[in-house]
């Protein structure tokens, strides 16, 4: 270390180099075999992907059985295409809108006439 002694460091011998043809050989042999590794296919896939699926193959597909999720959410997207309750729909279960609209016109109708009867006495 320089901040030992007198400030002079001693110089330190470089690492000796590994012998070039050797390792040039081993490096040559390593990339050859990543390489190779590179055409397999991987362990994680199986046996599916070690035997690869006849193209036009005689037996069809097995019929596909919608799960309770898939099923729901069907159901809950079919209900996004119904008109909300909260636009303007009746609040009255089991009665239309049409229907429930004729309701709030004689209260819409009294409130004119309360109106009316108000400003008169002003």
């Amino acid at each position: 270390p320089s901040w030992k002694g007198d400030g002079l460091a001693a110089p330190q011998p470089a690492p000796a180099a590994p012998a070039t043809a050797a390792a040039a050989t081993s490096e040559a042999a390593a990339k050859t075999a990543w390489l190779a590794s590179l055409d397999r296919e991987p362990s994680w896939m199986g046996a599916a992907a070690a035997a690869p699926a006849q193209v036009g193959s005689a037996v069809p597909p097995p019929a596909h059985e919608p799960s309770d999720e898939e099923k729901a959410k069907a159901a809950w997207l079919a209900s996004l295409d119904k008109e909300p309750s909260w636009r303007g729909g009746s609040s009255v279960v089991g009665v239309p809108a049409s229907a429930a609209a004729g309701v709030a016109a004689p209260a819409s109708t009294s409130e004119a006439a309360a109106k009316a009867k108000w400003l008169a006495s002003l």
